[in-house]
């Protein structure tokens, strides 16, 4: 980014608005979105956490289950297990699908925005055509790298939301449970 910077201050002075105004939704994604993966992974990893209890409960206890078990209840327990399971698993998914959204909108609007500029100046002749090469280039070049990064954080965030949960199950005192 500030390498880019530097070259289009080098170009024209210009070219740097579509940059900052991108730089400035980039961090705006991160700091409202992201969080929000860390919360939906530890939610995820509690369900599933449950949904593990739940299967090893019957497997261990089949002898019980199978002499004293109502079908209906059994298969409401299994059900609920599941259902908070998916349901924990599908908001997760939807804050992640949201984060690709956004990044997709802004970045298609700083490629729309630095090539409409770079255009515009090299019409009023303050701008060579290998200049307008650079720019494109250059933003192309951004935009993957704006992904990876995101990518790289929204992982470490989930990870983060996972050892968290991890961290609440084994500091509880033996034998209380929620």
């Amino acid at each position: 980014l500030g390498g880019t910077v530097w070259l289009f201050t080098a170009i024209n002075p210009w070219l740097i608005a579509p940059i900052a105004a991108w730089t400035a939704a980039y961090v705006v994604v991160i700091i409202t979105l992201v969080p929000q993966v860390r919360a939906r992974s530890a939610a995820v990893a509690e369900a599933n956490s449950g949904l593990s209890g739940r299967i090893v409960d019957g497997y261990s206890n089949i002898q019980a289950v199978k002499l004293f078990a109502h079908a209906e209840r059994e298969d409401a327990f299994a059900y609920e297990g599941f259902r908070t399971h998916l349901d924990a698993y599908r908001s997760f998914a939807l804050t992640v699908a949201n984060l690709q959204v956004w990044l997709t909108i802004i970045n298609s609007l700083l490629i729309f925005a630095a090539g409409g500029l770079a255009l515009w100046l090299w019409s009023t002749g303050a701008v060579s055509v290998g200049a307008i090469a650079l720019a494109i280039s250059l933003v192309i070049r951004l935009n993957q790298m704006s992904g990876m990064i995101l990518r790289t954080i929204t992982s470490l965030f989930e990870s983060v939301g996972t050892v968290q949960n991890g961290m609440q199950t084994i500091s509880r005192p033996y034998g209380l449970v929620d």
